[in-house]
């Protein structure tokens, strides 16, 4: 699926992808476009606790707490003529280094993790709600020094591999992928989280 004749050509940190073999990635946004969205989805976006509960709620073990801003990001174009939905399509397209087939991204959201924000070992692919999950897209907005804690790892076999932390570059690596987001220790994160959706697997 090739959509960059759709979107039209992005600047050089847009040319291609690097990746490690288990998650690519590549400059989506500049630094003051993360600044933008980050500011569009707080006073438009709509805000809901994005809890995850483990098995057993009355532990208290919670597999994700962060807040979710839910806004239509479409809202946002800019210099180059281009909005976020735009810049995340060609990002998923340059970082599918595994070639999976996908159709669309149905959904894009803005995540704020505040002191124990966090999110345990899962994989975004399942049997149920992730079932046509492909690809899985966390775009770093804030800026490292921000806060502490809050790494992204993804795990392969013994070895873990933290995503960067560079402002407005996107992580890109295959749904069924073992990650989580390590506790918040102080500060804030941002992020954006997409998902390219297609066929369920056969």
């Amino acid at each position: 699926m090739d959509l960059s004749a759709d979107f039209g050509t992005f600047r050089t940190g847009m040319d291609k992808a690097d990746n490690n073999s288990l998650f690519s990635w590549l400059t989506v946004f500049s630094e003051a476009e993360c600044q933008q969205i980050i500011d569009y989805s707080l006073s438009y976006g709509i805000s809901k606790k994005g809890m995850v509960h483990g098995p057993d709620r009355s532990s208290g073990g919670d597999i994700r707490v962060c807040t979710e801003y839910l806004a239509d990001l479409r809202g946002i174009t800019f210099s180059d003529g281009l909005n976020v939905t735009g810049r995340l399509y060609e990002a998923f397209n340059r970082g599918n280094f595994v070639r999976l087939s996908y159709e669309e991204i149905p959904s894009i959201r803005m995540l704020e993790y505040r002191q124990g924000g966090k999110y345990a070992r899962h994989t975004d692919w399942s049997s149920g709600a992730g079932i046509n999950r492909k690809l899985s897209m966390s775009v770093q907005l804030s800026k490292p020094e921000s806060y502490e804690g809050g790494d992204v790892v993804i795990h392969a076999g013994p070895d873990e591999v933290e995503i960067s932390r560079q402002v407005g570059v996107a992580s890109i690596w295959p749904s069924w992928t073992l990650h989580e987001v390590k506790p918040i220790t102080s500060g804030v994160r941002y992020c954006l989280v997409a998902w390219a959706h297609g066929q369920p697997y056969r």
